[in-house]
């Protein structure tokens, strides 16, 4: 993993570390993530933020070179300004977010560091005749990022700059400090906090040396080191969108409300049409927007269009951009669910299963083709996303119950007490911890201490029948046709009691929800070894229109994706020499 110029300050501090941002190993907490909250909102906080991308556009057209590529105006800027802009693709939709700075004889630009390497293919792909050079100098430079009321006194105490107060309330507006540290240092204007923020931009060798001089001379202000962690809240609760997260390349920036990204005055720019005629001829059809939770609240209304977004993705048939929404929102989500909110905690639950099932999906397809080492990795993440399933899932019964997981540990008939001492509220989290702990079973069949856990698995999905049949399109009983489906009959696989199942799914469903047929080839046609009915029952699958089941476009897609897969393993999963019709009874 990458690692910043400050990592073994950071270490010495006894910072925490995760992976974040597809490979920096990032300090995420030095304190607790709340206390560090409330330094940057009370006082002041510093944080590494090297991890971002940074450029350094030279020559004489730079500005114009960048002011026709980009949303916002760039040739108007003097030197000592700067804007926020965003580059996009022919149709509207985010390539990149860039925070730019007009030095003397410089265009400085920093990007997130999930755009870093594709940025500057885009932009270098668009130098032809141009007097420009452009260069990544992420690796020899680093910024530190202060936050807090109290920032721009700290600022300019390190600094020797006595002006940061006075400049105007344009974004990124900026002085350069003269050589501290033989090394010069940039000051940005950054306000991603909510709070009045600076970015100080240095050489990476100098970068120990101002990290040391702030906390030092902070000391007076009670600074304090911020972690990855805090910065975000402090982003979300602001109603900062970030690339990566919120901002993707399936966004316009009206969607995000992102107007002070563009100059609607400036002419043509890439991209530039459509914004322009969702601005003057329509509007976005869908907006990003913060909410505010009530930690006391377990409804779902009060959380309202924060969680639209993970919620519509069912009314999605586009199974890439599901995935992607999944996976760009799901750490929003878990980070929202630390309020203690029982509503939130149970749908990060769910979005790690439902992640966890594309990533099996990437497994089985690495498998077909013969990709070991792919599959390996996408095993091992699944079953690490299900891990994490089940301890949202059971975070949220311990809320209704706080003795539930204990009884996980006693004896099975202590374990069908607490079963029963839950009611029908408790089913979405019962389902999803017996769901994930089922299919990490699964993935890890040849482990005798997972199969152990089968048997409470099984009790709990019985109580969800119990408690409510219909529950995730009846789910218990989707976990029921694998459980007599994929078992021998020696180990009490009873391909006809998974039959049973499937025909209970198509009455809660009205026959409109396709998984059904899938699991009928799999896991009773193929037992039972009848390839017609297997292949009949993927063709219906194929051949059923894609709004069969109006508002679950996503499932009606998955099992249309893997219907095609398994038709193609017919001859690998069947006798060749069966004729059709005929099983092996």
């Amino acid at each position: 993993m990458k690692i910043t110029p400050l990592y073994p300050i950071h270490e010495q501090l006894g910072a925490a570390f995760a992976k974040k941002h597809l490979d920096w190993n990032i300090a995420t907490e030095f304190t607790d993530a709340i206390s560090e909250h409330h330094t940057v909102r009370n006082n002041v906080g510093i944080a590494d933020v090297s991890y971002r991308g940074r450029y350094r556009l030279i020559g004489e057209d730079r500005a114009k070179f960048l002011h026709r590529i980009i949303s916002n105006d760039v040739e108007s800027l003097s030197t000592g300004e700067g804007t926020y802009a965003t580059l996009l693709t022919h149709r509207g939709k985010i390539i990149a977010d860039l925070s730019i700075s007009v030095l003397e004889d410089a265009i400085s630009i920093d990007t997130a560091p999930e755009t870093t390497e594709s940025l500057f293919s885009e932009l270098d792909k668009y130098i032809i005749a141009d007097d420009v050079e452009l260069s990544d100098v992420t690796a020899e430079t680093g910024a530190i990022a202060v936050h807090g009321p109290k920032s721009t006194d700290l600022v300019q105490s390190v600094l020797g700059i006595n002006e940061l107060a006075a400049l105007p309330e344009r974004y990124n507006c900026f002085r350069e400090a003269d050589a501290l540290y033989d090394h010069t240092t940039v000051c940005v204007r950054t306000d991603s906090t909510g709070e009045r923020g600076w970015t100080l931009y240095t050489a990476a060798e100098a970068l120990g040396s101002l990290w040391e001089a702030l906390m030092i001379e902070g000391a007076r202000f009670n600074v304090q080191p911020i972690g990855w962690n805090a910065l975000e809240s402090l982003r979300i609760e602001a109603g900062v969108p970030r690339y990566g997260t919120e901002l993707t390349d399936s966004v316009i920036p009206l969607e995000a409300e992102l107007e002070h990204a563009i100059d609607f005055e400036k002419g043509c720019y890439i991209g530039q049409e459509i914004v322009a005629r969702m601005k003057y001829r329509g509007h976005p059809n869908r907006l990003l927007r913060g909410i505010e939770v009530d930690p006391d609240s377990t409804s779902q209304e009060r959380c309202g269009c924060g969680l639209a977004k993970l919620a519509s993705i069912q009314g999605e048939g586009d199974l890439a951009v599901v995935e992607a929404t999944l996976e760009g929102n799901i750490g929003t989500l878990e980070r929202m669910a630390k309020i203690g909110n029982t509503n939130l905690i149970i749908k990060t639950a769910r979005a790690y299963s439902s992640y966890a099932g594309f990533i099996e999906d990437k497994m089985e397809e690495a498998e077909i083709a013969g990709d070991s080492e792919t599959a390996e990795e996408m095993h091992a993440r699944a079953i690490d996303l299900y891990i994490r399933s089940e301890g949202y899932a059971l975070k949220a019964l311990a809320k209704s119950d706080k003795t539930f997981n204990e009884a996980r540990t006693v004896d099975i008939d202590g374990f069908e007490k607490a079963l029963q001492r839950l009611k029908k509220k408790d089913v979405e989290p019962l389902f999803w911890a017996a769901y994930s702990i089922a299919r990490g079973i699964s993935l890890q069949k040849d482990d005798p201490m997972q199969v152990i856990d089968l048997a409470r698995v099984e009790l709990m999905m019985q109580r969800v029948l119990e408690l409510d049949e219909t529950f995730y399109f009846g789910g218990a009983h989707l976990f029921y046709t694998v459980y007599y489906g994929d078992r021998a009959p020696a180990i009490g696989g009873d391909p006809e009691k998974a039959k049973e199942h499937i025909a209970h799914v198509d009455r809660i469903n009205d026959g409109k929800f396709l998984m059904s047929k899938l699991y009928l080839a799999r896991y009773y046609a193929y037992p039972k070894q009848d390839v017609k009915l297997y292949k009949t029952a993927l063709q219906e699958i194929l051949d059923a229109p894609s709004d069969i089941y109006p508002g679950e476009e996503a499932a009606t897609s998955l099992a249309k994706s893997r219907a095609k897969r398994w038709l193609d393993q017919v001859d690998v999963l069947f006798d060749p020499e069966m004729e059709e019709g005929d099983t092996d009874e």
